[in-house]
């Protein structure tokens, strides 16, 4: 666990190699950019999210530290990526960000169930994680994948365990996206054939089931 002059002396050595690095650059000592620079601050980002990450290991009730420890050591992946597979990076380095932007999230509410909104955010990047990988395949409407996984999302939140019990509400959005994607991924003239006759289907079923148990 770490005290107040730890993080001083953590931020005081990043200030520090920082400034020596603009005054070298400003005496052209060391280039303007280059791969020098993604090793560096690739290493510097993962130094920083392995100091938030241990304050999590030593005490698993500050999981806030998995939030900026996951995202620190992803944009080092990304950083080091780019660096040594830079046609890897081009394709799947984003995706590869948002998905430790996701797992941050997820972290956070296996740490402490009380944390269900995290599963949210969580739902959002891996949503997006989704569209990058998947937006070179031909046909794909990525507005109503983007709903789908909003959908699927609050269907989780309804489904996963927390204090107090199952939560409702969350399936009531769930249902508004479902359909918001499924208008969205077909088009108005297409899903007009479909629309109507699901429509007398559901008030039929429900005059039917209010009779029958009235």
């Amino acid at each position: 666990m770490f005290r107040r002059s730890s993080w001083r002396l953590i931020l005081g050595g990043v200030l520090l190699v920082l400034g020596s690095i603009g005054l070298l650059q400003a005496l052209n000592v060391l280039p303007a950019h280059g791969g020098f620079y993604a090793i560096l601050f690739g290493t510097l980002f993962a130094v920083a999210g392995l100091a938030f990450l241990s304050i999590l290991f030593g005490d698993r009730s500050k999981w806030w530290a998995a939030i900026p420890g996951i995202i620190l050591v992803g944009l080092s992946g990304m950083l080091w990526m780019g660096y040594l597979a830079p046609g890897l990076s081009a394709r799947y380095g984003g995706a590869f960000f948002l998905a430790c932007i996701g797992l941050s999230f997820v972290v956070v509410y296996f740490l402490d169930r009380s944390n269900w909104w995290a599963i949210i955010p969580a739902g959002v990047m891996f949503t997006l994680v989704a569209i990058t990988a998947l937006e070179n395949i031909s046909g794909l409407e990525s507005g109503g994948l983007i709903f789908f996984g909003l959908a699927l999302t609050f269907a989780l939140l309804g489904i996963v365990p927390v204090e107090g019990g199952r939560m409702r509400w969350p399936w009531y959005p769930a249902l508004i996206l479902l359909v918001m994607g499924i208008i969205i991924s077909f088009s108005i003239g297409s899903i007009l054939n479909y629309v109507w006759p699901l429509i007398l289907i559901l008030i039929g079923l429900m005059m039917v089931f209010r009779t029958l148990r009235s």
